[in-house]
């Protein structure tokens, strides 16, 4: 808060005597505007002020009230959101063109589909196609989304093809939607500077744990571990202890490092020790192949 908020709002704590005059003078402000236009002038700077001093003693949902009156939704949103009042923020947010924010909000209100046409509003619509198949399971809508895009923008073509991949899945086409996921994996294996790589990393895990193929999961991680992805064999480790109860055969950090500066020529006469399990076959052994 600047200087002059903290004079104008005081020190003192949620019972000070300035907040409670302003509480008294804006209850009779709100009171009589209440059937009335929306209020202008010095009222309008009154209630503004108000809510900051709502909102230094920590009276948020007052600050809220305030600026619901003025039609601010751009600076009630953030206090809805503090409040945990995620649909009213997620609105709010939305009213203003927050796009995001709004997005975020509706997904911890639990309305997937609501924050999927935020996004899509927000200029993101292969990111609201797949909340609208994965969170929300309205496949239809994600594929009328995925054809509508434009030719003339370049798109991320392995993202894309999880979402569609995804709507397989919806629509019980198992076998098609885990050979789109094994060309995902061969892709960035190939590609490690693909565009948006967190993102199809993540919708890619997604897809592995819907399809319940452990397998193709243990294939991601080892791909995430051999092209340095930060944090990769941490998050093969959790996943393998989880899903398999082990962690047996995934190599330590500088492995990777290691396998990298060998010389391909001769490599198959090393005389080093075996591994137990390459980063490829990690976790295979025990997740299995499960019918498509």
């Amino acid at each position: 808060m600047s200087t002059a908020e903290h004079t104008e709002c005081g020190t003192g704590d949620a019972e000070s005597q300035l907040g409670k005059w302003l509480r008294q003078v804006t209850d009779r402000q709100v009171s009589r505007r209440a059937s009335a236009p929306s209020p202008s002038g010095p009222a309008v700077e009154l209630l503004r002020r108000a809510a900051r001093c709502y909102a230094h003693d920590a009276w948020a949902g007052d600050a809220c009230r305030l600026l619901a009156q003025l039609g601010d939704d751009r600076s009630a949103a953030p206090y809805f959101e503090q409040l945990g009042q995620w649909a009213q923020a997620g609105a709010s947010y939305a009213r203003s063109g927050q796009w995001r924010p709004a997005a975020r909000c509706w997904q911890q209100a639990g309305e997937p589909a609501e924050a999927a046409d935020c996004l899509v509003q927000g200029g993101e619509p292969i990111e609201g196609a797949w909340l609208f198949a994965h969170h929300a399971s309205q496949f239809i809508r994600a594929r009328n989304l995925l054809a509508q895009l434009p030719d003339d923008v370049e798109h991320d073509p392995l993202a894309v093809a999880l979402v569609a991949a995804r709507c397989d899945a919806g629509v019980k086409k198992v076998s098609q939607a885990a050979g789109c996921l094994r060309t995902v994996a061969d892709r960035l294996l190939a590609q490690p500077s693909a565009p948006s790589r967190h993102r199809v990393l993540d919708w890619a895990f997604a897809l592995a744990d819907e399809l319940r193929r452990p397998d193709l999961a243990a294939t991601l991680h080892a791909m995430a571990f051999q092209t340095d992805v930060p944090d990769a064999r941490q998050r093969w480790e959790e996943w393998a202890d989880g899903e398999l109860g082990e962690t047996t055969g995934i190599p330590e950090e500088d492995e990777a490092a290691r396998e990298a500066s060998a010389p391909a020529v001769g490599k198959e006469q090393s005389d080093g020790p075996e591994r137990e399990a390459s980063p490829e076959t990690a976790g295979l052994e025990h997740g299995g192949t499960h019918g498509e």
